[in-house]
């Protein structure tokens, strides 16, 4: 059989981790007549690969007419792999004909096709060659030209990383013999970067005074004069309507305001303060400070009520005779913790003194209301110990449930999680997160209510939330749902429910 011209090379084949069989067609004699070469991108580094060590052939039975077969890894190269199959027939002449033996054709055809594949195997090899032109007779030239680029290999890769930027400087190669030209004025404001950088800062306010650049102008035209004025200012500053001069602005010891009392014309005068007031519709009696209010209304105490004067307010409603509200001023300090409210203090106003510019509050607090003297309530239907203290004597660790947090709303107070009871089951109990505590108000299911937020509270938190007592002796919501009604320090038998003040004991 005849060799086909066939290229004694297959691929580059991608490696895909999965793929284990590559293909080849050019004609083999046995499997080492098949080199098998990897190269590994990252690195852009090819090995070769050890036959029956990483892979295995399986040759076509008829080679004349079916020439090739396949390649067959025992571990399916990676992505990174791209495979190469070639051919590596040995470059020797096995074929031994001795005198006045017999002549065996096949012999001698596959001593002749072991030449041709050879020429083959050179050619693909030559293929892979750098060569110069047929008119040069060696290649001596060439040679140096590959010597001069690998010593300068770093550059050509520095030049390949940025040929996108080449060729725009190619590309704009006009505009780059501009900047040649001007090169002094390039250094120029290569010195002073730091303000061009400033400017560009502000680049929205230049582009607002383009658009009034013909203003501009004008006031830098007559800058001479507005100069000439400014230089002028003190002397203004004391002239009035008359023009006649009562008091420079300049040299004002005491006056704190300047006008006129009266309506005619004339020249400004030093008002005191109450005259100060009174221009400006205020009627000042007496020498304690005025203090202006932010609302105020005068309106008839009889019949139908009216307005008669007012200060930023624009209705009133009638109660019922006599029936005026009032009450103590009460206090409240909050602080703000990522948008949620908190209780620092809150109180009411004992006492006020007032000052010429400030006012001081006296305020009382709850504890402190707590301490006066008056009734005390000693004894009544609900239990007056504190859920889980030792006077209560239920233990917590066997009443907690834990959990985690699946939302939380807006205000951090409604908490949905992973718990599931009964619906009041952790109602008065206490609710554990992120190292706080807070007190659950209702509850349904694993949905919770608490008194205030626990800042930072987010979904995945991990919970303890221990079971609530609304500290009566109920089998389900009060003591007796904790076994424990011995320790019931309350009436709730006994104490009528009903409120014998506004109901009557009956």
């Amino acid at each position: 059989m005849t060799v086909p011209a066939t290229p004694r090379r297959a691929g580059p084949y991608d490696g895909t981790g999965a793929q284990t069989a590559f293909g080849f067609s050019f004609k083999a004699f046995d499997e080492a007549d098949v080199r098998v070469v990897e190269l590994d991108e990252p690195t852009n580094v090819e090995s070769d690969a050890a036959l029956n060590t990483d892979y295995t052939v399986a040759l076509n039975p008829d080679q004349e007419s079916t020439p090739g077969g396949t390649v067959n890894y025992l571990v399916a190269p990676s992505a990174d792999k791209k495979i190469t199959l070639i051919g590596n027939l040995d470059f020797a002449q096995p074929v031994d004909l001795p005198d006045g033996g017999n002549y065996r054709a096949q012999q001698v055809e596959d001593g002749l096709d072991r030449l041709a594949i050879c020429l083959q195997q050179l050619k693909e090899i030559t293929n892979r060659c750098a060569q110069v032109p047929v008119s040069q007779s060696d290649a001596e030239g060439l040679i140096d030209s590959i010597n001069v680029l690998s010593a300068n290999l770093a550059t050509l890769q520095t030049v390949v990383t940025n040929i996108a930027d080449l060729i725009t400087l190619a590309n704009d190669i006009d505009d780059v013999a501009l900047v040649a030209t001007i090169s002094a004025d390039v250094q120029v404001v290569a010195a002073i970067a730091v303000q061009v950088v400033a400017v560009a800062a502000i680049s929205p306010e230049i582009v607002a005074v383009d658009s009034i650049s013909a203003d501009v102008q004008t006031v830098a035209a007559n800058m001479a004069s507005i100069l000439a004025a400014v230089a002028d200012l003190p002397a203004l500053a004391g002239k009035a309507n008359s023009g006649a001069v009562t008091a420079s602005l300049l040299t004002m010891a005491t006056a704190r305001f300047l006008g006129r009392v009266t309506a005619s014309v004339g020249a400004l005068e030093e008002l005191t303060a109450a005259q100060a007031l009174t221009l400006l519709g205020f009627t000042v009696s007496g020498a304690a400070p005025l203090f202006a209010p932010r609302a105020w209304v005068n309106f008839n105490g009889s019949g139908t009520v009216a307005i008669r004067a007012s200060g930023n307010v624009s209705s009133i409603t009638d109660n019922g005779v006599g029936a005026y509200p009032y009450g103590a001023l009460r206090v409240r300090i909050v602080e703000v913790d990522e948008g949620v409210p908190y209780n620092v203090y809150r109180g009411s106003v004992r006492s006020c003194v007032v000052g010429e510019l400030t006012a001081e509050l006296t305020c009382t607090n709850g504890s402190e209301a707590l301490q006066r003297l008056g009734l005390r309530l000693n004894g009544g239907r609900q239990c007056q110990w504190s859920l889980y203290s030792p006077e209560c004597g239920v233990a917590e660790g066997p009443n907690t449930r834990t959990g985690t947090v699946v939302s939380v709303s807006a205000d951090g107070r409604t908490v949905e999680t992973t718990l599931s009871e009964v619906a009041g089951f952790f109602k008065a109990g206490r609710f554990k997160a992120r190292g706080q505590a807070r007190m659950v108000t209702a509850s349904t299911g694993g949905t919770l209510t608490l008194f205030s937020a626990v800042p930072g509270l987010a979904p995945g938190d991990a919970i303890e939330v221990s079971k609530g007592c609304d500290r009566t002796m109920s089998l389900t919501t009060g003591c007796g749902s904790f076994s424990n009604v011995p320790n019931f320090s309350g009436f709730d038998k006994f104490v009528t429910p009903k409120n014998v003040f506004s109901e009557g004991a009956a």
